[in-house]
């Protein structure tokens, strides 16, 4: 737009000038000392815009060779911007569809053109890893620590999520722990050492990781519990397997105070403390419970834990039977407790009830021990051969081979 309103200006001037110089062309004498120079106006005027035309190109030339080293440069950097664009967009274009070969191509060339390397390291280490090559994967990754010092976090959590996935627990448990050392307060962090930690069975530093994530409240508290009964479950099987019972006790006394009323981790404790004598206070935490919730679980652990007086356990639980007379665990529950007691007939009744409602391998079991006891081996096979049916091949299967120790098989599958 410019440059049409000055050719309109110098056509207008021009039209004027030439109408000036057709009525009166004029005279212009220049004299210099020995010379006399003399031409008319309109040729003057021509001589000097030509003069002017060039010394302006000579000026334009010259200061164009004076600024050529930095346009140099500019054309360098718009340029090497354009290729780093080029090589980013297409690497990662490339690791999105799954093409590790050419994402880590494009992004390991790429990264001498671009401003911030590191994001180009990154995304190459990932796609190193897909292909397998570690070695290049930890180079690609020192190299990102090296190009950018202010990225020293964002470069660790990407290294110790590529170990773990690669199920370098203990490599990147370190790096994790040194970042929560560094800096406490990442909720990042925090959750991967909680994840590393629970991979490597490091119950107590699980539990430790998770007392901060709690008290820093860095995860929503419905979102810990979860987390908190599984590293609390597997701290009582520990406990359980060390062949200490104190132990065992001593962390169930650990557990928070509104964990211990999830049945989960009750189950847990219960089938831990039946390993020993003594499961009296047992008794006493499981009824307590399945009063108001008989949670199929704790009433069938009901049946094998011994209170401290046996007749009131069995007024508990036949309390208990009269309210749900068609749950096949209650009368799975009163037969063994019943069989405790010696009190054969009502043991048969319950368990025959139980099977009628819904048949289990351990009723099966159960009733095949009371036959046995009674002398009545055809009747003990019978039941032992379809406990063992059921246990393995599940309801209407028929058993190849029936020499078999029954009674052994039977009792490994519901133990």
């Amino acid at each position: 737009m410019k440059a049409l309103f000055f050719i309109l200006a110098g056509l207008i001037v021009a039209v004027f000038a030439g109408i000036l110089l057709s009525e009166d062309p004029g005279q212009i004498v220049l004299s210099i000392p020995g010379y006399s120079i003399q031409t008319s106006m309109s040729f003057f005027v021509l001589l000097l815009l030509g003069g002017f035309a060039i010394l302006n190109f000579i000026l334009r030339v010259l200061f164009g060779i004076l600024d050529f080293p930095k346009k140099y440069q500019r054309w360098k950097k718009t340029r090497a911007h354009a290729r780093s664009e080029y090589f980013l967009s297409h690497g990662y274009l490339a690791l999105a569809q799954g093409n590790w070969q050419s994402a880590e191509k494009y992004l390991s060339k790429g990264a001498r053109y671009s401003k911030l390397p590191m994001v180009n390291y990154l995304g190459a280490a990932r796609a190193a890893q897909q292909l397998g090559a570690i070695e290049r994967r930890d180079s690609y990754l020192r190299q990102a620590h090296s190009e950018d010092q202010d990225s020293q976090l964002a470069v660790s959590i990407t290294q110790a999520k590529l170990q773990l996935m690669e199920k370098q627990t203990e490599q990147a448990f370190a790096v994790l722990q040194h970042l929560d050392d560094e800096d406490p307060g990442q909720k990042q962090v925090k959750l991967m050492l909680l994840d590393a930690s629970s991979k490597l069975q490091d119950w107590q530093q699980s539990k430790t990781v998770l007392q901060e994530i709690e008290k820093k409240g860095l995860l929503p508290a419905n979102e810990v519990r979860p987390r908190q009964i599984q590293v609390y479950a597997n701290l009582l099987k520990l406990a359980a397997q060390s062949g200490d019972i104190n132990q065992l006790k001593e962390t169930w006394q650990s557990v928070p105070k509104h964990l211990k009323r999830e049945f989960f981790l009750l189950e847990v404790y219960i089938v831990g403390r039946l390993q020993y004598p003594d499961t009296a206070d047992c008794e006493v935490m499981i009824r307590r419970i399945i009063k108001n919730n008989p949670d199929e679980v704790l009433v069938k652990l009901y049946g094998k834990v011994r209170g401290e007086n046996p007749a009131k356990q069995l007024t508990f639980i036949e309390k208990l039977l009269k309210l749900n007379p068609t749950n096949h665990v209650v009368q799975l529950t009163a037969g063994r407790l019943y069989k405790n007691a010696e009190i054969w007939g009502k043991a048969k009744a319950c368990l025959e009830q139980s099977l009628h409602i819904s048949p289990t391998a351990e009723c099966y079991y159960e009733l095949a021990m009371l036959y046995e006891r009674e002398g009545n081996v055809e009747n003990a096979n019978r039941y032992f051969q379809q406990g063992l049916k059921l246990a393995a091949y599940g309801p209407g299967t028929v058993m190849a081979n029936e020499s078999e120790d029954i009674k052994g098989l039977l009792s490994s599958y519901i133990d």
